[in-house]
């Protein structure tokens, strides 16, 4: 990574909500090769015009976990926009706990952050099996946004034939 770059991603971290920021970097990915990035950095800009429930933000979605497949989950991590996940304060709606990754404090790794509110690490979860170890340990979490995760998938889920033999 070299030191344009990372003037790039610190803007982005200084200002996560800024899709200027995130754009101009998306141009520079492309001009350096860097295609795919440049595309996925565009498409989750563009998501934030759209409501999840917006048949739109599920096909952008789906297309970002299709290209986000080929990169690096410590570059998902540090451009992530995403829930934080599995906070005791969550409960509590007179907290203000900000529940955004993208708002909390950067530490020393891309895949951990810390809530300023509640003084407690929030770590980025990339894989199904990370999410369900760290929600049964109780620790904060953010979910990858290219992982497909609605509950415990730790098991397998059997095949209709297997639900249908009993």
């Amino acid at each position: 990574m070299d030191e344009e770059e990372r003037a790039f991603l610190s803007g982005i971290l200084e200002n996560p909500l800024d899709n200027a920021i995130r754009l101009i970097y998306a141009d520079w990915l492309e001009e350096h090769d860097r295609p795919i990035q440049a595309d996925y950095l565009r498409v989750e800009c563009q998501m934030i015009a759209f409501r999840p429930e917006d048949i739109r933000y599920k096909l952008k979605r789906a297309y970002l976990i299709t290209i986000g497949k080929a990169l690096e989950s410590d570059w998902i991590a540090l451009i992530s926009r995403v829930q934080i996940d599995n906070c005791p304060s969550q409960l509590n709606l007179n907290s203000n706990c900000p529940k955004r990754w993208e708002a909390l404090k950067i530490t020393e790794s891309e895949k951990i952050r810390e809530c300023e509110q509640c003084r407690r690490r929030v770590y980025f979860c990339s894989e199904v099996l990370d999410v369900d170890q760290m929600k049964r340990q109780g620790e904060v979490i953010a979910i990858d946004p290219r992982l497909q995760y609605g509950g415990s998938h730790s098991k397998p889920r059997p095949s209709r034939r297997e639900r249908f033999r009993k």
